[in-house]
């Protein structure tokens, strides 16, 4: 096993000591062993991020301060910022 991640729930859940205390536990027994890495899934706030890492934690997943959008939404916005995504080079006949 090269890792071990905590799910959503538990995430979530950060400010509960029974949870606090089994992520610390698991960080710990990591660290000694020196056998896996931890991953956080659903970071949703910098508070969640804040805890994680005065755990010792360094991986994090999740949707930190942002929200999903669809494509066409994604390239307006770069747009508007002046920015866009690099054009595709034309496929060449072989």
């Amino acid at each position: 096993m090269d890792f071990a991640r905590f799910a959503k729930t538990v995430v979530r859940d950060f400010r509960t000591p029974r949870a606090k205390q089994i992520m610390q536990r698991t960080l710990e027994i990591s660290r000694d062993n020196d056998a896996f890495h931890v991953v956080f899934d659903g970071v949703e706030s910098l508070d969640q991020v804040e805890f994680i890492r005065s755990i010792g934690g360094t991986l994090a997943e999740g949707t930190l301060l942002s929200n999903a959008m669809s494509a066409n939404e994604f390239l307006m916005r770069l747009e508007t910022m002046g920015t866009s995504l690099p054009e595709a080079a034309p496929r060449q006949a072989e």
